[in-house]
C-alpha cells in the first residue's frame, strides 16, 4: 500500500496503482471535515474567514446538511485548497458528464455572479439556463 499526497490530502492505493473512485462518492462532509484538519483549521477558524455559524458548519461535517450551498462550498473549497468542480459534484450540483467540460474558474465566475444577482433576477437566470440546455435558447 502507498499514499498519494500530490493533492495535500493522503489517498491509498494497493500496489501503486491510483485508480479513480467507483460510483460511491466520498461524503462531502467528511472530505470537507478532512481538509478542515488538514488545513489545521477549527471550526471557529472557518467561520471568522467565512462568516458562516461553526453550527452550521458542524452540521455540513456530520452529514446533517448534505447539499449546502454552491456559494459556501465555492468558499471553503478556497479556503481548503480543493477542487471546486469537484466539490460541486459531490454535492450534487454537477452531473459528471458537466463536470468534464467546465473549468472549475468558469464555474467559479458564474455561482459569484448568480450569488449578485436578486431573487427574481435568479429565477429568471435558472430560467433561461433551462431553456439553454433544452436547445431553446433565446436569440
Amino acid at each position: 500500500m502507498t499514499a498519494n499526497t500530490q493533492t495535500g490530502l493522503t489517498l491509498y492505493a494497493m500496489d501503486g496503482d491510483f485508480t479513480e473512485a467507483g460510483p460511491a462518492d466520498p461524503v462531502l462532509g467528511a472530505v470537507l471535515r478532512r481538509a478542515r484538519n488538514h488545513a489545521d483549521l477549527t471550526l471557529r477558524d472557518v467561520e471568522r474567514q467565512v462568516g458562516i455559524a461553526s453550527a452550521h458548519l458542524s452540521q455540513i461535517e456530520r452529514g446533517g446538511i448534505r447539499r449546502p450551498d454552491a456559494a459556501l462550498l465555492m468558499e471553503l473549497a478556497h479556503l481548503y485548497g480543493l477542487d471546486f468542480q469537484l466539490i460541486a459534484q459531490w454535492a450534487g450540483y454537477l452531473d459528471e458528464e458537466a463536470g468534464r467540460h467546465a473549468s472549475g474558474e468558469l464555474i467559479g465566475l458564474v455561482l459569484r455572479m448568480f450569488a449578485g444577482l436578486d431573487p427574481g433576477g435568479q429565477s429568471a437566470a435558472i430560467s433561461y439556463l433551462q431553456e439553454l440546455r433544452l436547445g431553446h435558447g433565446r436569440e
